[in-house]
C-alpha cells in the first residue's frame, strides 16, 4: 500500500472507531458500525493488528480505572490501590467547568456510566469518519475506564494505538519510529518582564498568545508529516511531544519547521523566546511493546525518552546559533517601549488607543494588551491563513485578530465568543475552549482547547491590581501565588520504572494537564462543590472569586488575585492536588506567595513570589513559604507530625489541642468561638512578641548557637502570656478560649508564631 496523506488518518480512525464500539457494546446500547469503505483495506487492517498487539490491546470488556500514580516509585511506594470514579467527563447543569474526579479506595460502580454512553451512543453515526469528534467522545466516557491494564485509560490506549498504526501506515524502513520533542523556551522571560498600567492583563494574553504558538508549532508538524492529533503524546505549558515515522524527510521538516519557527521568535520578541527541537533515533516499533527487553533495568521507551529529553535541553546551551550574524551585526537604538523595554523599534504609540496619556508601547506589546481584554468571554479560535481585512469583512463585525509567523508562513487566530462550526470554512480549524459538549463537534476541523482560564470581570476586561487590592479582606493587598509540581521531570522521566509504555506515559501527561488546565478552573469557579472531603479552609463563607490566572500549564501555574483569596486559593489547590494525585507521598507541589500594593510592579511581583517558590522547594520540598516563614504544608494545615529533633527536645511536652498555622487562624477568626471580638491591640501585641522571638533567633544563631532550641521554643512564652493576661476577662474565662491559650502557650507551637500573628494582623488591619 503506497503511503499517502490519508492512510495515516484512516488507520487512526480505525482505531478511534474500535475504542468507540468497545464503548458502546459494553455499555448494552445496541449500535451497528456503519459501512465506510475508505478504512478497510487489508492492508490498513494488518497494522492496526500490528499496532493492537504492541500496545495490548484485548477483546475484554472496559473495566474501572485504577490510578496511573500510584505506579510512580521515586523514593516511596504507594500502597492503598486506588480508583478513579467511574463518571463521564462533562458540566454539570449551571455549571461551566466539569467536578473533579477525586480518588476513592472502593471499586466504582459503572452503571452511572453505561446509561451515559448509552444516551450519547445514538449520535455517533452521523460522526462515524469525524475523527475528532470519535476522538473526544472515547476521552469523555473513556477517562475513567481501563481496558487490558487496570491502570491504563481507555482512551489513552486507544491514543496510543492510534499513534503507532498512523505512523506505521507511512510505511518507514524495518517499521522503525521516532520521537520529537519541542519546547519554547526563555517562557518566563517574555511573560514575567513587563512594568506598566493594565500589566496583568497583558501577562494573562502573553502567556495564552505562547499557548497557541505552541498550538501552531503543533499543528504545523502534524500537518507536514501527514500524521493526525492522536500522535500527540503531550502538548502544552510550552513543550509537545509526538510518535512519527522513521523516515527520509521526517528530519528536514523538524530542521525546516524549527528555523522557520525561529526566525520569526527573533524578530518578534528579541531573543527572548526560542524553539528547542528535538528528533530521537530511530527504534524498531517492538520497542513500544510493554514485554520488550529491559535496557539497563528500564524499558525500552524509557530510554529512547531519556535520550530524546538530554538532546532538547542541549539546545538551551546553544539558542538561535544559527542566527548569530544578525544578532552579532550593530542595531540601531530607539526610545524603548514603556512596557517590554524592548528598543529594536520606532513603532511606538499609546498601549491604549483611547487614552494619548497611557504608555508608549510597541506593537507587540499594544497587541497583547487588546487581546488581554478579550479572553475573558472567549469560547475559540479561528485559526485560518486568511485575515479577515482580505475577506473584506466590515470592521464593525470583526473578531479580535493576531497573526503568527511571517510572510507567507503567515497564519491569523480570530478570539471568538461564540461557536458556530458551520461557519467555519474547510480551510480553517476551530479551537474550543474548554468545551466537552460533543454537539459543537461537527467538523473534523473542531479541535478542544484546555486552557487555565478563570478571571473575574472588571472595569477593562479581567480585574486589574488596583480591584484586586480594593476587593481584599483586611490590608489592601494583591497577592502573587506561583506553583510547580516537585521533581516533575523524575516522575516522568524514571517514575514509572518498569511499567514506563506509551499509554502509561500518555494517561501519566493528560492526568497532570487535566488538573492544570481544566480542573483548576473548577476549583476556582465552585469552591465548596470542588473541593475534596474533608479539605480545612479558613473562610468557610467565601467563594474566593477575585483571582486571575496568569498562566497554568501542564505542572505550573502563576495566579494573581486579592490577597486573601490567593491565600485560600493555595491551600485548596493543594488539598485538591494531593487528594487527585492519591495522596502519593512522591507526588507534591511547592508553592511561594508575595503580597503587594497595587502599583508594585508585576515584574518584580514575580520575582519575589518566584524565590519564595524556591525557598519552598530548598525546605525539602512539599512546602509553602507564605509571610516569610516556609514550612511544609502539613504544618500549614495542622497534620503534621513533629520531627525527629524537635521530638527529641519537645519530648515532655504535651500535644496541645491546637498544632499548625490554619487551625489557630480558624479558631482566632470564628466568631462563634468568642462572642466578642479579639481588641486589636492583642492582634498587634502578638506580632511584636512574634517580631521579637525572631530577632533574639537570629541573634543567639550567631553567639550562642547551642542556645538556638531553647530560644526558638521557650523564650517568647512569658511575653506571650503577658500578653494573653491583658486580654479582656470575658475572653480569659470564657470555655472556648482555653484550648486556644494552652495551644498558644505550648512550645510545640512556638515555630508557627509569626506566621500565625502575620496572617491575623493582615486579615485585620
Amino acid at each position: 500500500m503506497p503511503a499517502d496523506s490519508k492512510s495515516s488518518y484512516y488507520a487512526a480512525l480505525q482505531i478511534i472507531q474500535q475504542a468507540v464500539i468497545s464503548l458502546i457494546q459494553w455499555s448494552g446500547a445496541n449500535f451497528t458500525p456503519p459501512q465506510s469503505s475508505p478504512t478497510s483495506s487489508n492492508e490498513i487492517h494488518a497494522l492496526i493488528q500490528k499496532a493492537n498487539h504492541i500496545t495490548g490491546w484485548t477483546d475484554a470488556e472496559p473495566e474501572a480505572l485504577r490510578l496511573v500514580f500510584d505506579r510512580i516509585h521515586l523514593t516511596h511506594k504507594q500502597t492503598q490501590p486506588l480508583y478513579r470514579p467511574a463518571w463521564a467527563i462533562a458540566t454539570e447543569t449551571n455549571e461551566k467547568t466539569p467536578r473533579i474526579p477525586y480518588t476513592t479506595r472502593d471499586r466504582p460502580d459503572l452503571d452511572a456510566l453505561k446509561a451515559a454512553i448509552q444516551a450519547a451512543s445514538n449520535q455517533v453515526a452521523q460522526h462515524w469518519t469525524n475523527l475528532s469528534w470519535l476522538t473526544l467522545f472515547v476521552e469523555k466516557f473513556g477517562s475513567h475506564l481501563s481496558l487490558g491494564e487496570p491502570d491504563i485509560a481507555l482512551i489513552d490506549l486507544a491514543r496510543s494505538t492510534a499513534a503507532i498504526a498512523a505512523a506505521l501506515a507511512q510505511q518507514p524502513p524495518d517499521e522503525k519510529l521516532v520521537l520529537i520533542a519541542g519546547d519554547l523556551m526563555g517562557v518566563q522571560n517574555f511573560i514575567y518582564t513587563i512594568s506598566s498600567e493594565g500589566a496583568l492583563k497583558s501577562l494573562r494574553a502573553r502567556s495564552f498568545y505562547l499557548e497557541i504558538t505552541t498550538e501552531e508549532i503543533v499543528y504545523r508538524l502534524l500537518e507536514a508529516l501527514d500524521l493526525p492529533r492522536t500522535n500527540i503524546i503531550y502538548a502544552g505549558a510550552s513543550k509537545f511531544y509526538i510518535l512519527a515515522a522513521a523516515t527520509e524527510s521526517t528530519q528536514p521538516v523538524v530542521q525546516d519547521l524549527q528555523s522557520r519557527f525561529n526566525d520569526w521568535l527573533l524578530k518578534q520578541f528579541q531573543r527572548k523566546v526560542f524553539l528547542a527541537m528535538a528528533i530521537g533515533s530511530p527504534f524498531p516499533v517492538s520497542d513500544l511493546s510493554p514485554t520488550a527487553p529491559l535496557v539497563n533495568t528500564t524499558t525500552p521507551f524509557a530510554h529512547h525518552w531519556g535520550q530524546l529529553n538530554e538532546t532538547l535541553s542541549a539546545q538551551g546551551f546553544r539558542k538561535f546559533d544559527r542566527n548569530l550574524n544578525e544578532i552579532l551585526e550593530p542595531q540601531p537604538s530607539h526610545e524603548p517601549c514603556q512596557v517590554c523595554h524592548r528598543d529594536d523599534t520606532i513603532d511606538l504609540t499609546p498601549l491604549k488607543k483611547d487614552d494619548p496619556t497611557s504608555a508608549n508601547a510597541c506593537p507587540v506589546c499594544r497587541q497583547m494588551f487588546a487581546l488581554g481584554g478579550r479572553l475573558l468571554n472567549a469560547k475559540g479560535l479561528v485559526r485560518t491563513q486568511t485575515s479577515q481585512a482580505e475577506l473584506s469583512i466590515p470592521e464593525d463585525q470583526r473578531n479580535f485578530e493576531f497573526d503568527i509567523g511571517q510572510d507567507t508562513d503567515k497564519v491569523f487566530y480570530q478570539v471568538i465568543d461564540d461557536f458556530k462550526p458551520e461557519k467555519i470554512r474547510s480551510e480553517d480549524a476551530l479551537f474550543l475552549i474548554n468545551d466537552w459538549e460533543l454537539n459543537h463537534y461537527s467538523s473534523d476541523r473542531c479541535i478542544p482547547l484546555f486552557l487555565g482560564n478563570y478571571g473575574q470581570a472588571g472595569e477593562e476586561g479581567f480585574m486589574s491590581a488596583s480591584e484586586f487590592a480594593e476587593a481584599s479582606t483586611g490590608i489592601k493587598r494583591v497577592g502573587y501565588l506561583r506553583m510547580d509540581v516537585d521533581r516533575l521531570g523524575q516522575i516522568f522521566g524514571r517514575g514509572l520504572g518498569t511499567a514506563h509504555t506509551l499509554p502509561r506515559l500518555t494517561g501519566l501527561s493528560r492526568q497532570m494537564t487535566y488538573f492544570f488546565k481544566v480542573y483548576l478552573n473548577s476549583l476556582a469557579e465552585s469552591r465548596f462543590k470542588r473541593l475534596p472531603d474533608g479539605a480545612t479552609v479558613l473562610h468557610s463563607s467565601s467563594q474566593r472569586s477575585n483571582l486571575l490566572f496568569i498562566y497554568a500549564g501542564g505542572d505550573d501555574l502563576f495566579v494573581s488575585g486579592s490577597w486573601n483569596d490567593v491565600v485560600d486559593f493555595a491551600f485548596d489547590i493543594y488539598q485538591s492536588f494531593r487528594s487527585y494525585t492519591g495522596n502519593h507521598p512522591d507526588i507534591t507541589l511547592s508553592s511561594g506567595i508575595s503580597i503587594e500594593t497595587a502599583k508594585f510592579p508585576l515584574y518584580q511581583a514575580a520575582a519575589v513570589a518566584g524565590d519564595a517558590e524556591k525557598i519552598a522547594k530548598a525546605n525539602d520540598r512539599d512546602s509553602l513559604c507564605l509571610f516569610g516563614e516556609v514550612f511544609k504544608w502539613d504544618h500549614w494545615l495542622g497534620n503534621q507530625k513533629p520531627d525527629s529533633k524537635s521530638r527529641a527536645y519537645l519530648e515532655d511536652e504535651a500535644m496541645p489541642e491546637l498544632l499548625g498555622v490554619l487551625p489557630f487562624v480558624q479558631k482566632l477568626l470564628d466568631p462563634n468561638e468568642i462572642n466578642i471580638g479579639y481588641p486589636q491591640s492583642f492582634i498587634r501585641n502578638l506580632l511584636v512578641v512574634a517580631q521579637l522571638r525572631q530577632e533574639k533567633i537570629q541573634e543567639i544563631r550567631k553567639t550562642q548557637p547551642c542556645e538556638e532550641q531553647a530560644v526558638t521554643y521557650y523564650l517568647h512564652l512569658p511575653k506571650l502570656a503577658y500578653t494573653l493576661s491583658r486580654l479582656p476577662a470575658q475572653i480569659r474565662t470564657h470555655a472556648n478560649f482555653t484550648p486556644i491559650r494552652q495551644s498558644l502557650m505550648s512550645p510545640r507551637n512556638s515555630p508557627y508564631f509569626r506566621a500565625i500573628a502575620t496572617w491575623i494582623e493582615l486579615l485585620n488591619r
